[in-house]
């Protein structure tokens, strides 16, 4: 289990096999996260971001450090994330609940559907989530 900062609900590291890195780029891990975010201005994308819960999955490339923790890098603009529920302010019992309705099979499914580019499967089955 990952420790979690006080604005995530889950966070979750599947590792990738050889040919599924191959076609995510040069990652050998999928970090997948609920988290809360105050929303406001994205400067990135030039856009206006809701306030609430959003799940993110991202290619990320997991090593050991030299002193005995881990080196996480990723390459920007990879991932995807997406508005699970808008909140106005953050709210633990329902980040809680739909946190727990995440499990081992739902997650490996938004795994594959990620490295299969198949964005309709991955959005239906983040959706999903807000039931």
């Amino acid at each position: 289990m990952q420790r979690l900062s006080q604005d995530e609900y889950l966070k979750e590291y599947i590792p990738l096999s050889p040919e599924q890195a191959a076609k995510v780029g040069e990652a050998n891990q999928l970090r997948l996260e609920l988290r809360y975010e105050l929303g406001g201005m994205n400067y990135f994308c030039s856009r206006q971001e809701i306030r609430g819960l959003y799940f993110s999955i991202s290619p990320v490339s997991v090593k050991p450090a030299t002193h005995g923790g881990t080196i996480e890098s990723y390459s920007a603009f990879s991932g995807m994330k997406k508005l699970v529920r808008p909140l106005n302010r953050k709210n633990d019992r329902v980040g809680q609940t739909l946190a727990a309705q995440i499990n081992q099979q739902k997650l490996k499914d938004l795994a594959t559907a990620f490295i299969n580019k198949d964005r309709p499967t991955l959005i239906a089955l983040i959706d999903s989530i807000n039931v």
